[in-house]
């Protein structure tokens, strides 16, 4: 079977957009690890994510950012650490933040 892909696109273009209204009195912004390990597959994206959070700053939006990381990877991984086959160390570049103009 082919798929019309342009046709697709088509139908689905309608619901594609947010009609919802951000009220900013009561909005918050959380970005999770957008760290140098998840850099690959976070730079499809981080020019949005970063217009998102320059417009939270502009708007007074308050932003909270995580930072994954492990201080030993033998005895502080556990599951994840089997999981994932490795971990993101304190400290280390991989687990900094994606250098980019200020956040």
């Amino acid at each position: 079977m082919k798929l019309d892909l342009e046709k697709i696109l088509r139908e689905v273009e309608p619901y594609r957009e947010r009609k919802a209204r951000i009220d900013l009195k009561h909005a918050g912004l959380l970005v999770i690890d957008m760290q140098n390990y998840f850099r690959r597959i976070i730079q499809p994206v981080l020019g949005n994510m970063l217009r998102v959070i320059q417009s939270c700053r502009r708007g007074n939006v308050p932003i909270v950012f995580t930072q994954h990381g492990h201080a030993k990877q033998a005895s502080d991984g556990g599951v994840l650490g089997e999981w994932w086959g490795e971990l993101i160390i304190d400290g280390t570049e991989d687990w900094k933040f994606i250098p980019s103009p200020p956040y």
